[in-house]
């Protein structure tokens, strides 16, 4: 069948099961009955197999992907330049062929296969720093990050980016070749002309190009300015724990076919195994490793707590051995932390962080208050809060403050995968092969998963947006030099295309800051209309880029402001050159070449 009959089918007998679960349910609201039924089943294609990182990749991707595509638009519009600037040298042979009975048809197609072969050129050398660029992207993501990077240029992506260079040289190289390839000998033939009505088109569109590389550029700054104070902001935040000389990794015995039992025991043998390791300070461990995207949930009730109509009291856990908090660096604000008295034969206890006890018990003494997780609709109020930590990031840096509890993991039976911290009197790199030697001389057999410093796990939880600021502020850079080599075409070629008149002018008194107004005005009108338009259209994108800004509006004045000014100062350099010609222009050599 296929996949919206099996959808269907899977829905029909999915009804039947919410129909089942609501009849447990105790005295539910109408608003989440409403809720509760609206739920479907969502089928997807398997064939790529089942995963979260590609849904959470797909905004980013598609992010680059639009960014390097208006990078290639500013780059097409140079080449665009490039062609109008060759067919405006080459007007007079262009004309003494036609002259001779070339068609138009041969004309366009010898220019376009110029452009052609410089858009393979530029295509093949794209190619080659391609390949420098995925290996330097792999040697500087962490290796989770660059199992999924290409490591390769496969075919399918080289016929893209060939058919990518073919596509843009026609498209971009066509109005040129239309252009000069039209039947207009007296014109063409004269040495020298006056502004004709096609060197006007010419003029106009080189000066449309220009504004919307600038345009381009700046959004793409604005872009790269938002993504790197995102980054600024993240790095500043206060993790509520202590990452430095902290070393992290994860084992799962029951894998290796371990028992509750036998696991309980090896996680003491190597608890007391790692304490021993020369340099080792403090040693924990816990179910969800700290800061790595991991987060476990569960309903709760809590005692004298009353949830409002149709909800649930929800909260975060973690399974956490004893000094836990010690070792991470997590202050204890009132009570005591777990020890290695806290097991199976002890009362249940639970330490919970200060938003719990704002969202659960404001007001109130945390200490020796009651609460349970609910089990099938059901909650025993069985875990004694014996102390209270303060906030800190559970999966995520960018995760707002949220209701934690912990318990220790010797009062579970069913022991889960655990994930140890040392907390190193010195560097942490050197405990690295220590860690492996001490698994090793347990269970030779038994994998170390994760094996990293607390720094570079946090650097990985940042990937994301570390990529987003690198990339996009190096395409932001490369753009801002292609929209000044723009404009330093333009305005190299006004003055070339003046020179008599700027000879005129200088011969009949012109001073050297009239002459330098008239280079410039063009060029400055053509800046501020791209910048303006830039502008806007950052402001245009702003939903598509707060996703992905933390404490940051997409309106920051700062960022656009400085986008602005960064453009203006490229463009006054870029200026700078052609501007500098035109007041050195000698009024006899000018007037001479007339």
């Amino acid at each position: 069948m296929t996949l919206e009959q099996a959808e269907a089918a899977m829905n029909v007998l999915y009804r039947a099961q919410l129909a089942q679960d609501v009849a447990l349910l105790e005295a539910p609201s109408d608003e989440f009955l409403e809720r509760f039924g609206a739920k479907r089943l969502l089928l997807k294609p398997g064939r790529a197999g089942r995963g979260g990182f590609r849904d959470q990749a797909r905004q980013p991707l598609l992010l680059l992907m639009g960014t390097t595509l208006l990078v290639l638009l500013i780059t097409c519009a140079n080449m665009a330049h490039l062609q109008l600037s060759r067919a405006l040298a080459r007007r007079r042979e262009i004309g003494i062929r036609l002259a001779l009975g070339v068609t138009r048809g041969r004309l366009v197609r010898q220019l376009l296969a110029e452009s052609c072969l410089v858009a393979a050129a530029g295509g093949a050398l794209g190619l080659v720093l391609a390949q420098w660029t995925l290996h330097s992207l792999q040697s500087v993501v962490p290796p989770e990050g660059a199992l999924f990077l290409a490591t390769s240029i496969d075919m399918r992506l080289l016929v893209f980016c060939l058919a990518l260079s073919a596509g843009t040289a026609l498209a971009f190289g066509l109005y040129p070749a239309l252009q000069f390839s039209r039947p207009d000998l007296t014109g063409q033939l004269r040495t020298q002309t006056g502004p004709s009505s096609a060197t006007r088109a010419v003029g106009l569109f080189r000066k449309t190009l220009v504004t919307v590389q600038t345009a381009v550029s700046v959004l793409l700054l604005v872009a790269a300015g938002l993504f790197g104070r995102t980054l600024v902001n993240l790095t500043a935040v206060e993790l509520g724990l202590r990452p430095e000389r902290l070393v992290s990794f994860g084992v799962m015995p029951k894998l290796n076919g371990y028992t509750d039992e036998s696991a309980a025991r090896f996680y003491t043998r190597l608890t007391e195994r790692l304490a021993a390791m020369p340099g080792a300070a403090l040693v924990s461990a816990s179910t969800v490793p700290a800061v790595a995207g991991s987060t476990d949930s569960t309903s709760i009730a809590v005692e004298g707590f009353v949830p409002a109509a149709g909800d649930r009291a929800m909260s975060r856990f973690n399974l956490v051995g004893p000094a836990y908090f010690s070792t991470l660096g997590i202050p204890l604000v009132t009570g005591r932390e777990f020890t290695v008295d806290d097991d199976l034969s002890s009362p249940a206890v639970a330490i919970v962080n200060e938003s719990f006890v704002r969202e659960f018990l404001p007001g109130q003494n945390p200490l020796g208050q009651r609460f349970g997780p609910e089990r099938r609709n059901r909650a025993e109020l069985d875990l004694t809060i014996v102390g209270v930590v303060t906030d800190a990031k559970y999966a995520s840096v960018r995760e707002a403050e949220a209701a934690v509890f912990y318990v220790p993991y010797q009062q579970v039976e069913q022991q889960q995968a655990l994930y140890f911290y040392i907390r190193t009197t010195g560097e942490p790199e050197p405990l690295v092969s220590a860690v492996r030697a001490a698994v090793a001389g347990l269970d030779p057999g038994l994998p170390v998963r994760e094996l990293t410093t607390m720094t570079a796990q946090i650097d990985s939880n940042l990937l994301q947006e570390r990529m987003l600021a690198t990339l996009t502020g190096s395409f932001a850079g490369l753009a801002a030099l292609l929209a000044a080599m723009g404009l330093y075409g333009v305005l190299a070629y006004n003055v070339a295309r003046r020179t008599s008149e700027i000879g005129i002018r200088m011969a009949l008194g012109a001073s050297a800051g009239t002459v330098r107004g008239l280079v410039v005005r063009d060029g400055a009108l053509m800046m501020l209309v791209g910048t303006a338009a830039g502008l806007a259209a950052a402001a245009a994108m702003a939903t598509l880029l707060q996703p992905f800004l933390y404490e940051l509006t997409p309106w920051d004045p700062v960022v656009y402001g400085s986008a602005a000014v960064a453009l203006g100062l490229v463009a006054a350099i870029a200026a700078w050159v052609p501007t500098r010609r035109a007041t050195n222009i000698d009024p006899m050599i000018a007037l001479r070449c007339e």
